[in-house]
Order: structure tokens, then sequence, then C-alpha cells
């Protein structure tokens, strides 16, 4: 079986986006989410742990399936195709946003998910390649990034 790097395309796709967020943060006159208090640190606290589970918890299974040289479909990978990816863009990114309370910051989750987006086909293809039918099965039942059910 051909293998692939274990970070995968994730360094192109997230690196830009951590750092988008470091240089908006560093806008003088930013555009406020919301008035800051107490809710913006517990709403961007709670997304960025649960974004922090995503990443933790999907490179813990997609490690083990890689172990056992099989696809992973289960835990986080019965949601969704990607959540590692996930995690990052649509959690710990808006998340920070939240917290520092920028509304510039929320480019890069923009520009994260276009990345994502862009560079994905090659793990996609790498899986197809490796995993045939059953990959293509998978793909027709789980989204590839968003964290819901198909239906």
């Amino acid at each position: 079986m051909k293998k692939q790097s274990f970070l995968g395309t994730g360094p192109v796709i997230i690196i830009p986006g951590y750092l988008a967020l470091i240089i908006t943060a560093q806008i003088p006159y930013s555009i406020p989410l919301f008035q800051q208090g107490f809710l913006t640190i517990f709403l961007g606290g709670t997304l960025c742990s649960i974004g922090a589970l995503f990443v933790v918890l999907g490179a813990y299974q997609i490690k083990k399936a890689r172990e056992s040289n099989t696809l992973a479909t289960e835990g986080l990978y019965s949601l969704t195709r990607n959540p590692i990816y996930c995690g990052h863009i649509f959690f710990i990114l808006p998340g920070v946003s939240i917290i520092i309370n920028n509304g510039y910051s929320l480019v890069s989750t923009i520009i994260s998910y276009i990345l994502f987006k862009i560079f994905i086909s090659k793990e996609e293809n790498f899986l197809k390649e490796t995993f045939g039918e059953r990959f293509s099965e998978y793909c027709k039942k789980v989204n590839q990034i968003f964290p819901f059910p198909k239906l």
C-alpha cells in the first residue's frame, strides 16, 4: 500500500489560516464582533475546545486506522471525512476571532476553507487509489468537512 505523509496537505491548508489570524489581529481599528465580556470569552473558548477535541480525537483515530491499514470511518470520521481540518477551520479559528473580538480575523477561516477546497483533492485521490470503492461509498454517506449527517 502506498504511504502518504502523516501531515498530508495539512500544513498547506492550516498554516496560512493561522498566519492570516495573526496578521489580522494586528489591525488597529478592528470590527468588533460582539460587546466584549464573559459571553464572548465563553463562546470563543467553547468553540476552541470543540475544535481541539476534533483535532486530537481525529488525529488519534486516523493514527489507529493508518497503523491497521484501514479507512477511518467511525467516531468523528462518521460525521465528517476531515475532522482535523473541520476542527481548525470551523471551530478554532472562529473561536479565537471571537475571543479577540476582531471581525477581520474571520478572514482566516475563509482563507483556510478556500485552501482546503483547493488542496484536499490530493488526499482524496490517494484514498481513492488506496481504498477504491470503499472510499467512494464512504464519500456518498459522509460530508467532506461539515460535521453534519448527509441527508
